[in-house]
C-alpha cells in the first residue's frame, strides 16, 4: 500500500512537471506563431503568399512591389565555401546583378581542394571577388571565413570611398538562391535608422526527394518561418547562416570580427546585435531556399552541431537581461528562445516517456477509459486524441494554408510527423549536452549534393582573381527516341550503361517540321532499339541502320521505300472514335510546342 502511494506521488510529481513544460513550451510557440500570422495580415499578406513566388532571381522586382532605385544601397554578398564546387556555380550565376546595382559577390575560399574557384569565376565574372585562405589558416569554421570576408569589403569601400551607411552585407551559403525580388523586399526594410539585420524565411529546394526532406521543409517553412515572422514584433528575429543581411554600421559596432568562433556564429552575431540596442527583423515577401539533408546520419550529426551552439549560447542570458538597449518585451522574449533545449527539450524528452508509462499502466489497470463499451469508449478514445495531438492538428492547418498546392492528407501526415521528428530533437539534445560536457566543440561540414548548372563562356576575372576557362557543364539528359510517321526509329540514345556524364544530344534533319505525335520520350534505360516499344501498328519496320558514336540512328526512307508503305490512319485528338482524320495536319499547341 506504501509503494503504490509513492508510486502515485511520483506520478503526481511527473504530472505537475509536464504540465508546466508543456504550457510554457505551447504559449511561447503558439503565440510567435499568431504573431506571425497577424503580421502577414499587417502587410496585407496572404500566409500561403512565398509558396508561389520563384527562386534565382532576386532583382526582378514583383509586381505588386515598391522599387528599391539599384543604387540606393552597395550590397556585398559574402559566400564562405569549403569544397562547394557542385552548387556554387548556380548561386553565384543568381546573384549576378543587372546594369546599375552597385553590388558584388565575394566567394571566400575557405581552403577547398577542388574547382570552387574556378567555377565561381567562370559563373560570375567581374562582379565576383575570391578572397583566398590557405592551411593553416583555413578551416577553422565558418565565422572565421565571414570574418575574412568582412576585412575584404573594409578595404574595397576605403579603396572606392563608399559610404558605410549604404552598405549591406548578405551572407549566403553555397547553394543558397534568393527568391524573386528579394532585393526590392529587403533593402526597404534598412530605411530604418535600427534596424540591423534582417533574415529571410528558407525553403528546402529538394524537398519532393524524401520524406526526411519533406519533413524539414515542413519543420522550416511552416513552423520556423511563421514563428520568425511573430519575432518581428519584438524585433529579435533571429538570424540565420542563409539569406542574412546585416547592416555593415551594425557590424562594425562588434569590433573588426562581428562573427564569433561559435557552432552557431549566427545566433551569437543576433544576440551581440539586440544587446546593442540593434533590431533585427524579417518579411513575408522574400525567401531563400537550399538543399536539405537527404540522409538521416548526417541530419543527426548537423542538427546536434546546431543544438549544441544554442545550448552554449545559453551562457549570454545574463547579458541580455543586463541590456539597457534592449525593451522588456525583446529580453524575455531572447531569454525564452535561448533557453529552450534547457526548459523544453531535455526536460520533455524524459517527462513524455513517464506520462506515457503511466498511461500505459492507467490502462492496463482499467482505470484511464471508464466508459466501459460503445460510443461512449468511443468518444474517450477520441478526446485523449484531441488532447495529446492537438499540436499535430494545428500545424496541419497551418502546413495547409502555408502551402496551399498540399492535401489534407500530406498536411495532416506532416503534422503528426512532427511529433515524430521530436525523437530526432532528443536525440540532438542529449548528443549535444554529451559533447558540450566532454569538449567537444569540432564540427564536420555537411556535403553537398551535385546540381544541374550551366555556366557561361569564359570569361577574365577582375580583381586578383585569374582568368578561368572551363567547358560548359550540361545538364544530364534523358535519353529520347524520335519516331517519323508512326513507323521509323530515326534516333536512340545512350547505350547500355546511362551515366550524366558526357551527356547526348541527337540532332535530326527532316524535309519537314515535326508533328507534335512524332515525339515519344522513352525510360531512361533503353538499353537498344529492338527494346523500344512497337509503333501505332504493332510493327517497327526494318530500315537501313547506322551507328555513330554509340547511339544507333535508323536513316529516314527513301521516297521508293515510303510509296511501298501503307499510309497511316489515325483520329485526331479530341475525335469520336470512328471518324477519320483528314490529310491535313492541325497547328501544334502551343502548350505542346514548349514542352518539346
Amino acid at each position: 500500500m506504501r509503494d503504490q502511494d509513492t508510486l502515485s506521488a511520483w506520478f503526481d510529481v511527473v504530472n505537475i512537471a509536464a504540465l508546466f513544460v508543456m504550457s510554457m513550451t505551447a504559449a511561447y510557440f503558439f503565440l510567435a506563431v499568431g504573431l506571425g500570422v497577424h503580421q502577414m495580415r499587417r502587410h496585407r499578406t496572404p500566409i500561403g503568399f512565398q509558396a508561389d513566388i520563384g527562386f534565382g532571381k532576386p532583382f526582378r522586382r514583383l509586381r505588386d512591389a515598391r522599387p528599391v532605385a539599384p543604387g540606393a544601397w552597395v550590397v556585398y554578398f559574402l559566400i564562405p565555401c569549403l569544397n562547394e564546387e557542385e552548387v556554387i556555380g548556380r548561386t553565384v550565376s543568381s546573384l549576378v546583378a543587372p546594369r546599375g546595382w552597385r553590388t558584388q559577390i565575394v566567394v571566400i575560399d575557405d581552403g577547398s581542394d577542388d574547382a570552387t574557384t574556378q567555377r565561381a569565376l567562370a559563373a560570375g565574372g567581374d562582379q565576383v571577388r575570391v578572397v583566398r585562405r590557405r592551411l593553416p589558416e583555413a578551416r577553422k569554421g565558418k565565422g572565421a571565413a565571414l570574418n575574412a570576408g568582412l576585412a575584404y569589403v573594409l578595404g574595397d569601400i576605403a579603396a572606392r570611398r563608399i559610404d558605410p551607411e549604404r552598405v549591406v552585407i548578405a551572407v549566403m551559403d553555397a547553394d543558397g538562391r534568393l527568391s524573386d525580388g528579394a532585393m526590392h523586399e529587403v533593402l526597404p526594410l534598412f530605411d530604418r535608422a535600427r534596424v540591423g539585420g534582417a533574415m529571410l524565411a528558407v525553403r528546402i529546394r529538394n524537398r519532393s526527394t524524401n520524406l526526411l526532406l519533406r519533413l524539414q521543409d515542413h519543420q522550416f517553412w511552416t513552423l520556423s518561418a511563421l514563428s520568425q515572422f511573430g519575432r518581428i514584433s519584438t524585433d529579435t528575429v533571429s538570424l540565420g547562416g542563409n539569406g542574412q543581411f546585416t547592416r555593415l554600421t551594425a557590424l562594425l559596432e562588434l569590433g573588426p570580427e562581428p562573427w564569433s568562433t561559435s557552432l552557431t556564429e549566427d545566433l551569437d552575431l543576433s544576440v551581440s546585435l539586440s544587446v546593442r540596442g540593434w533590431h533585427t527583423t524579417s518579411t513575408p515577401r522574400a525567401a531563400v531556399d537550399q538543399q536539405g539533408v537527404a540522409n538521416l546520419r548526417a541530419l543527426i550529426r548537423q542538427r546536434t552541431r546546431w543544438y549544441q551552439g544554442h545550448m552554449m549560447a545559453a551562457a549570454r542570458v545574463p547579458e541580455v537581461l543586463r541590456s539597457n538597449k534592449m525593451s522588456t518585451r525583446s529580453a524575455i522574449e531572447m531569454v525564452l528562445y535561448l533557453c529552450v533545449p534547457w526548459i523544453f527539450d531535455l526536460p520533455w524528452s524524459v517527462l513524455s516517456h513517464l506520462v506515457i508509462l503511466q498511461t500505459v499502466l492507467l490502462v492496463a489497470d482499467g482505470g484511464f477509459f471508464t466508459g466501459g463499451g460503445g460510443w461512449l469508449l468511443v468518444l474517450q478514445i477520441f478526446a485523449w486524441y484531441l488532447l495529446s495531438f492537438w499540436p499535430a492538428l494545428l500545424t496541419a492547418v497551418l502546413s495547409k494554408r502555408r502551402v496551399p498546392s498540399h492535401t489534407w492528407g500530406h498536411a495532416l501526415l506532416m503534422g503528426h510527423f512532427v511529433v515524430v521528428s521530436n525523437y530526432l530533437s532528443f536525440t540532438c539534445a542529449w548528443r549535444a549536452l554529451y559533447r558540450i560536457l566532454t569538449g567537444k566543440h569540432g564540427w564536420a561540414k555537411t556535403a553537398r549534393l551535385a546540381e544541374g548548372q550551366t555556366l557561361p563562356a569564359p570569361v577574365i576575372a577582375a580583381g586578383g582573381g585569374s582568368a578561368a576557362r572551363l567547358p560548359a557543364v550540361r545538364r544530364p539528359q534523358p535519353p529520347v527516341v524520335v519516331w517519323r510517321r508512326w513507323r521509323g526509329l530515326v534516333g536512340a540514345g545512350p547505350a547500355p550503361e546511362w551515366r550524366p556524364e558526357p551527356s547526348l544530344t541527337v540532332q535530326l534533319r527532316t524535309d519537314r517540321p515535326l508533328h507534335w505525335r512524332d515525339l515519344v520520350e522513352l525510360p531512361r534505360r533503353l538499353l537498344d532499339p529492338a527494346r523500344a516499344p512497337p509503333g501505332r501498328h504493332g510493327v517497327i519496320p526494318q530500315g537501313r541502320v547506322r551507328r555513330d558514336a554509340g547511339v544507333t540512328l535508323r536513316a529516314p526512307r527513301t521516297s521508293s521505300e515510303e510509296a511501298a508503305m501503307p499510309a497511316p490512319r489515325c483520329r485526331r485528338p479530341g475525335r469520336h472514335r470512328g471518324q477519320e482524320a483528314s490529310g491535313q495536319r492541325e497547328p501544334v499547341p502551343a502548350r505542346t510546342r514548349e514542352r518539346w
